[in-house]
């Protein structure tokens, strides 16, 4: 047994530069399934969707859709009423109609003749603000300018039969649809706590004889969604197409 077999032999400067650095551990453990990153994909939903009637037999109903929230019931006439709400990460709104920016422009061509006036004769034409114009001449009002030219065609605010204006109340939506079967629809805007914003809606009874509103585009229902939804006919509006039909007009 000999002293110097136990000894390290001395090492290099450049060892001992490179034992100073410290070295990248890689990690063996693996990463479970639900730490993992996914990026999910975006999915087309509506912008609010509630249940306003449901079966006496709830109860023993299971659920159908957890992002859905239940925030009540309340008691209407024998039918219990269920306002829920889906969970969305980002609240839209609808465009301010065109129709607007055509009133106004047909009170600043006429400021002798009161807006409100114009506004009435506006909803007496359905919307058609060349016609109004074309009435105005021919009543001997002048406007300010000969070179104003307007698109001779109705609005869907006052044309669509299906189409409520202003949202009814809870218990108005009720007694609408109550009479009628899986299918039916009405549809309706809303104001939101903004004045200057609000929401297009279509309220129907879905095929499970559930009264239910969901957050729309425009006043009418394309093809399209008719038949994502089911519906399958639209409830005519008997009261007179006024003012109050087009939203944010003031």
């Amino acid at each position: 047994f000999h002293y110097y077999n136990m000894v390290t032999p001395p090492r290099s400067p450049m060892a001992k530069a490179k034992a100073l650095i410290p070295k990248k551990r890689r990690s063996t453990t693996s990463i479970p399934d639900n730490c993992k990153v996914t990026k999910k994909k975006s999915l087309p939903t509506f912008l609010e969707s509630r249940v306003y009637a449901v079966s006496n037999n709830m109860e023993n109903a299971s659920p159908r859709d957890s992002s859905v929230l239940t925030q009540g019931f309340l008691s209407s006439d024998d039918i219990k009423v269920l306002a829920v709400t889906k969970q969305q990460s980002a609240e839209k709104f609808c465009e301010k109609p065109i129709l607007l920016d055509y009133i106004n422009l047909l009170s600043m061509s006429f400021p002798d003749f009161p807006k409100r006036m114009i506004e009435s004769l506006v909803a007496r034409f359905d919307g058609n603000c060349d016609a109004v114009y074309n009435f105005l001449l021919g009543r001997d009002w002048k406007p300010i300018s000969a070179d104003l030219a307007f698109e001779d065609k109705v609005d869907e605010h006052f044309t669509c039969p299906y189409y409520f204006g202003q949202a009814p109340s809870r218990k108005e939506i009720i007694q609408i649809l109550r009479p009628y079967g899986s299918g039916h629809f009405i549809t309706y805007y809303r104001t939101c706590e903004d004045a200057n914003q609000f929401k297009y809606y279509v309220c129907y009874k879905n095929r499970a004889s559930e009264i239910s509103e969901k957050a729309i585009r425009l006043p009418f229902i394309p093809d399209v969604l008719k038949t994502a939804l089911g519906l399958t006919e639209g409830i005519r509006c008997p009261n007179t197409r006024d003012r109050y039909f087009v939203p944010l007009l003031k």
